[in-house]
């Protein structure tokens, strides 16, 4: 019979929030205060597939899914295009969702740390990854490997979350493997 461990609330849980959110003001304001745009291929190609996904636009079946948004696949169009139902038309809009949105990363990644290895190394975690250059400072806009992280660090919580239940739970299994299917 596995072990249970109390789901008491210590001190490092409730301090991780606040300093994600103070560690995020430095490269939030460095953000704000650089010029950035759209470009290259990928970030127009996500904003326009995502608009054709709330236009009723682009992917038809599932059999032209290898070859929509130029073989990236649906997950990141379908996010801004729900960002757009949500935020409007307007790119800086979706931008500034996108980047408050990869601030998820450091608290995903600190309940990660903290299950397998503690809260100080939970937090030392979140603290790391919140002044990570990719996650909030990049100046590409639109930028997919913070949704990744955000994507693999839910596939590794839900499959550990699985194998804690030794295997009682096939469902956290299974949105494991969706998660991941959909990174």
């Amino acid at each position: 019979m596995p072990e249970t461990e109390p789901s008491s609330v210590g001190w490092v849980d409730l301090t991780v929030i606040p300093l994600i959110a103070i560690l995020s003001v430095p490269p939030l304001l460095w953000f704000g205060h650089h010029p950035w745009m759209v470009m290259g291929k990928d970030a127009p190609r996500y904003l326009f597939a995502g608009s054709e996904i709330v236009s009723g636009g682009g992917l038809d079946s599932l059999a032209g899914i290898s070859n929509y948004n130029g073989g990236h696949g649906p997950v990141l169009p379908a996010l801004i295009g729900s960002l757009i139902l949500i935020f409007g038309r307007d790119t800086e809009s979706l931008v500034w969702a996108m980047r408050l949105l990869a601030l998820f990363n450091p608290l995903l990644a600190y309940f990660l740390a903290k299950r397998l290895s503690g809260p100080l190394a939970g937090l030392l975690t979140a603290a790391l990854l919140t002044l990570f250059g990719f996650n909030v400072q990049s100046t590409f806009v639109l930028n997919l490997d913070a949704l990744l992280l955000t994507f693999n660090l839910l596939t590794l919580l839900a499959l550990l979350a699985a194998i804690k239940r030794g295997g009682s739970s096939p469902a956290l299994a299974f949105l494991s493997g969706l998660l991941l299917g959909a990174s």
